[in-house]
């Protein structure tokens, strides 16, 4: 049977593993971006009809209304992958109320939101909803510099627990993906050339394809709802 996915942040890092991924499953992925206009065409040439590219800001509300209207057009969705986010690093006594937002906004709200538009058809077909976050959602993490990151990954856990205790008896499943740190180009925001390289000597730094592989495990583990997974380097 044909089926649809949508994974936000779908044309750089992460996203662009876990959409070819999905893509090679056999699914149409609608895949969410915000600025890789040339990415996206790309991707569309090299993928046709098994790519929907949709230019669409998550962290605004307009965005959610451009992915409320696609998946209205498409009427259907089995997977849902909230992957956009962003690395933020700034000291508490320098943050402001644009810097709160932004990360809120981006890295939990577009969580939220995509959550509520995507659940209708989610209900429909048992799907999954897998939500990417990190190591620093977790209390005994404590960074001072990505004290706004770290609050919206707790949040982003948080939220999720509760998605899979709500939408447990509808048969949707909510899961949690927690990457080692990973080669993307928003890793030099938040590790120097020394740390990464220290990193990757300890075996510690991830590929974009490795989370991709998480990613498939929990959509493949039919018994698998309210599950953190860790990747074992962490």
């Amino acid at each position: 049977m044909h089926k649809t996915a949508l994974v936000t942040g779908a044309t750089r890092g992460i996203g662009l593993a876990v959409t070819e991924s999905l893509i090679a499953r056999g699914f149409t992925v609608i895949a969410v971006y915000k600025s890789s206009k040339e990415i996206a065409h790309n991707l569309s040439k090299k993928f046709g009809d098994k790519i929907i590219t949709l230019q669409a800001d998550v962290s605004r509300k307009e965005g959610i209304q451009l992915i409320e209207i696609q998946l209205a057009k498409i009427g259907t969705l089995d997977i849902l992958i909230n992957n956009a986010g962003l690395n933020y690093t700034k000291e508490i006594a320098l943050m402001d109320f644009e810097d709160f937002d932004l990360v809120i906004n981006t890295n939990l709200k577009s969580v939220v939101f995509c959550t509520k538009v995507a659940i209708p058809y989610l209900e429909k077909t048992k799907g999954v909803i897998i939500n990417i976050s990190s190591r620093g959602g977790f209390c005994d993490v404590a960074w001072d510099d990505t004290s706004l990151y770290c609050i919206a990954k707790a949040g982003v856990n948080n939220f999720s627990m509760n998605c899979a205790r709500a939408f447990e008896d509808k048969g949707v499943r909510v899961n949690v993906v927690i990457p080692t740190p990973t080669q993307t180009d928003l890793l030099q925001n938040v590790f120097t050339k020394e740390e990464i390289q220290e990193l990757a000597q300890s075996n510690k730094l991830g590929e974009p394809n490795d989370v991709a592989k998480l990613v498939l495990k929990l959509i493949d583990n039919k018994y698998a709802t309210g599950k953190i997974l860790f990747d074992n380097r962490i």
